[in-house]
């Protein structure tokens, strides 16, 4: 592995796992309720017999318990909103800190092969006129 290469990483699973779970909770149907008032009572409500009004009593405790479980479903979607929020919002953070510490690590590498190729840079200048002074002093170098 290239010290100098950013490694790869393989999160396709992990997103996978989260759309998923996104489209179940997506995917959530309501049942509505059917027929408020028994189905062949009168339009009258005052020719209605006594089981077909305990019927429509009972119809109506129905509706009621529906609208509460509602209302808790309701409840849980603004609290699971807003964890998916206070999730998106801990993602973002993370993911700043992760390329800020990404770009520094970058730019320290950058500095550091800057700073070796100057130093071999310098190495070999140095290199060369010492072999020039050597030469001068062999009388090797001959003026033309």
């Amino acid at each position: 592995m290239n010290a100098d290469a950013p490694m790869e990483v393989d999160e396709s699973s992990a997103i996978q796992e989260i759309e998923i779970t996104i489209k179940d909770i997506s995917s959530i149907t309501y049942i509505r309720l059917s027929n408020s008032i028994p189905k062949y009572a009168s339009s009258n409500r005052e020719e209605w017999s006594a089981k077909e009004e305990q019927e429509a009593l009972r119809r109506s405790g129905e509706y009621t318990s529906v609208q509460s479980h509602d209302f808790k479903i309701e409840t849980q979607l603004r609290k699971l909103k807003r964890l998916v929020l206070d999730r998106n919002l801990e993602v973002d953070r993370i993911n700043k800190r992760r390329n800020q510490y990404d770009e520094i690590v970058k730019v320290q590498r950058t500095r550091k092969l800057e700073g070796r190729k100057i130093k071999q840079r310098r190495w070999e200048e140095a290199q060369s006129k010492q072999e020039f002074l050597d030469s001068l002093e062999m009388g090797k170098y001959k003026k033309d």
